[in-house]
């Protein structure tokens, strides 16, 4: 039921999120909330839902466009979730010291540029490979990818942006939960 409500909540923030940045050209929250539920989820395949389902609503509203280009945009974006799992079994927000807190923000950047790189180049490589904007030549490789770079930095900047404000928010909450709950008192045993 908590992984449901969870998976709710990261799918409707999604939506409205992608949706209400669509003028910023992939600014978007779908990598972050894919790296955020392979983090808090325990079964890898709710987590997979979140991205999934984001596109395939968001997608209804914005237009689809070229199969394997699709489907390959999918895939990039579903793909922090294995990192998000990986994340989760190297480091933990909850009670963490500074140090380990800096440790952290280098981790979660270099998982938020890994899933940012892995999109670039993934649907540059297929935009060249099956669209006829481009020659099939290595001309026309290079002057596709050069043209994706101006896409990129809002890419990586959404990324960022989502990802912080996901994992910060977390943190935030995990450490007023843990401030308010109550401390179990010791009993100690009569002899």
């Amino acid at each position: 039921m908590k992984s449901a409500l969870i998976i709710l909540f990261l799918v409707v923030l999604g939506v409205a999120a992608r949706l209400a940045f669509v003028a910023i050209p992939n600014f978007a929250p779908v990598a972050s909330l894919a790296l955020f539920a392979g983090y808090v989820l325990s079964d890898q395949k709710w987590a997979l839902a979140v991205p999934f389902c984001v596109m395939a609503i968001t997608d209804q509203f914005l237009g689809g466009y070229q199969g394997l280009l699709m489907a390959t945009v999918y895939i990039a974006l579903a793909a922090p979730v294995f990192w998000g799992k990986w994340a989760s079994t190297r480091w933990s927000i909850q009670g963490s010291s500074p140090v380990k807190t800096i440790g952290n923000v280098v981790r979660l950047v270099s998982c938020v540029s890994a899933s940012s790189v892995v999109f670039f180049v993934s649907t540059n490589f297929v935009t060249w490979c099956v669209t006829p904007w481009y020659e099939k030549t290595l001309p026309g490789f290079w002057l596709c990818f050069a043209r994706g770079l101006e896409f990129f930095r809002y890419t990586l900047a959404g990324d960022i942006v989502f990802a912080f404000a996901l994992f910060g928010t977390y943190a935030t909450v995990m450490i007023a939960v843990a401030a308010v709950a109550p401390t179990t008192p010791q009993v100690r045993e009569a002899r």
